[in-house]
This record gives structure tokens, sequence and C-alpha cells, in this order.
């Protein structure tokens, strides 16, 4: 990295995502009352909520512990099979086996990083009790038709939506989001929210928060998530343009993938390296640009999911394995200008111009 070229950080870095409105509204509530403080959570749980078009919001310390909670409410027990893709995040399929159900593992789509329809129903028996997918990386799976997919013989089958990684309607029984520094809106380096429809559901998802494992998160990371969600519409229109710049540059390549969802709202931007992936990444960060690794690629590739699922052949799962294999993460978030996206696209170029042949 030369000395004039900042770095180009994954994730929004510092006061690229907020700035003196959280501060202030922080330092000025900080001796609020335990009535105010309960206000102050309501009125972030009522303002992401109609984000997602949600009737109901709970928030909680985390996405990991929204995701738990989810699926405490949908009451999974032994025995029940919970169907889930390999391409994922680890704390999408540990809840499933932290409650003793079964993950029944399906691959993704080629060029998304969502399953179609089609995978999730080839996956479906009658012992299925739920279906559970992460949106990942921010790519969009189409509740509304799996539900339409699923028919009267199999209504009873529940669906959790686990959004950590975007902002988007709810389309299923239960959906999570995230906010964490690195996500579209942050509540101050922590939090989460589960949502529903369902006003029965609403009130064990409050008294699951309030009286069993204590998912509690501080009201002060509400209020800063309050602010911060007002700037949705500005993080959101960056992030979508630099989506779409990425394409501009990158599209017609021969040498990386990039998804196929325009209408997502993107995390990062996600890249599948035909090859030399470890290379790649090595030098990206010597460059300046940071990157990530696609989440846990082919979780039954993972060493503790390995030895748990020792009978499931994780090469079965092909469009898993390409993401495993060659995906990075780069940022396109509201930290990034049109010229920084140019810079890292002319390094991209370069390096797949090294290692195409």
């Amino acid at each position: 990295m030369s000395a004039t070229q900042k770095k180009m950080y994954y994730s929004p870095n510092m006061f690229q995502s907020y700035g003196e409105p959280e501060i202030r509204a922080v330092t000025e509530i900080l001796k609020a009352t335990p009535e105010e403080q309960q206000k102050i959570i309501e009125k972030f749980e009522k303002r992401v909520s109609e984000l997602f078009n949600a009737k109901y919001g709970v928030f909680v310390n985390s996405g990991s512990s929204a995701n738990l909670i989810a699926c405490m409410c949908a009451d999974f027990k032994p025995g029940d099979e919970v169907i889930t893709p390999a391409c994922t995040f680890p704390t999408t399929v540990s809840p499933i086996i932290f409650l003793g159900a079964t993950p029944i593992f399906c691959d993704i789509d080629a060029g998304r990083y969502v399953p179609s329809i089609q995978q999730v129903m080839e996956k479906v028996t009658p012992k299925t009790k739920a279906v559970l997918i992460p949106d990942l990386v921010g790519d969009k799976f189409d509740f509304i038709g799996l539900r339409k997919a699923l028919g009267e013989q199999y209504k009873h089958v529940i669906l959790i939506e686990d959004a950590c990684d975007t902002i988007t309607t709810c389309d299923a029984e239960f959906a999570t989001v995230s906010f964490y520094a690195s996500h579209v809106i942050s509540a101050g380096g922590c939090g989460g929210m589960v949502f529903t429809n369902n006003y029965d559901d609403y009130q064990k998802l409050l008294k699951m928060r309030n009286d069993s494992l204590d998912f509690t998160a501080p009201y002060y990371c509400a209020e800063f998530g309050y602010k911060n969600s007002l700037r949705f519409e500005q993080f959101k229109e960056c992030r979508m343009q630099n989506f779409e710049h990425y394409w501009m540059r990158l599209g017609n390549s021969t040498f990386y993938e990039l998804p196929l969802n325009h209408e997502a709202l993107w995390l990062s931007m996600a890249l599948i390296c035909k090859s030399h992936r470890y290379e790649i990444v090595e030098q990206l960060e010597a460059r300046g640009i940071q990157t990530r690794l696609c989440m846990a690629g082919n979780i039954l590739r993972q060493p503790f999911y390995a030895k748990m699922f020792p009978n499931i052949d994780p090469a079965t799962f092909v469009n898993t394995e390409k993401v495993f294999a060659g995906g990075i993460l780069i940022g396109l978030h509201q930290g990034l200008s049109s010229d920084d996206i140019d810079w890292i696209c002319d390094q991209l170029e370069e390096l797949s111009k090294k290692y195409e042949n």
C-alpha cells in the first residue's frame, strides 16, 4: 500500500457509519430512568419493525441471540428436522443443534448465496419442522414463493428468515437482524432483533427475552441504533450504487463470478475467484484492501461440523463448494467512494490477469 493510498476497509470504519447524532443521543440518555429506558427500546423496536414491514420486533443482545430465541419460540425439539443451507453462518445452524433438532442441509443456487425453492422442496419430508435460511451476505431468499410451494400438505412448516446481513421485509413467521458494527444499521457494536406478525409469538418472545437465558440488550444501544436507523436510506442508496459499480467494472470478467441478485441490499461484495484465492487475498491485503472469506463457506468442511455429520459428503453441495474454495468478501459500504471502488477493481483486474491461466 502506498503512503498516499488509504486502507479500504471491509466494513465501515469509525465515523463512516455514525457521528455526532448518535454520540449526542447516547450521552443525553445515560441518566434515563428504568421507565424511560424501556420507552427507548420500544421506540427502536417500532422503527426497525417498520423497516422490515413487520408488526412486532423484540430487541435482543445480538443477531445470534435473535436466531436462537426465534428457534426457541418455534419450539424446536429432538427429532425435528430443520432445512438449512450448507453455505451459511455458524450461528444460523448452531441454534438448531443447541435445541436438539436435526439440520437437513441443502445446496445454494448457482450465482446466488441462497437456495432455490426447488432445492429446499427436495429436502421436505413429513418430519420437517421448519426451514431456516440466511439471506447470506444480503442475498434474499424467496420465502413467499416457498410458502406457496409448501401448499396445504406442509402448511405446518415454520419459516424463519435469518436476515442478519441485510435489511429486508419479514416474509416468514420469524425474521432476525443483527446490528453488529459491519452491518447496514449499527447499534453501537452489539444488538439484534427478532420480528413476527403474530401477537402470541410476540408475547412469547418478550417473555423469553426477559425471563429465560437473558437476551436483553442495553437501552443506550437502542438509542444509538434508532439514530443510526435514520440514516438507512442514505446507507442503502450508497451500498446499492457501489454494488452496481462493481458489476460495471467486473461483470464481464471470466475470472470472478459476481452475485446475480441486483435487488438485494448487500452486506459486502461477494466474489468467487476462479483460482488462487489464497494468493489473491494475500495480495489484496498487502495493498490495503481488507477482505473476508465468505462466512463459513461449506459449513460441513469446518472441523466441528465435519465431526458432527461424518456421513454427509460436503462435495455433494456443488455450488456451496465453489464458495468455499473461491469466495471472498470486500467492502461496498457507504465509507467507500466511486474512486475507491475503481481502485479496488483495478487491483482485482490486475490480479485476474496474473492468475487467469
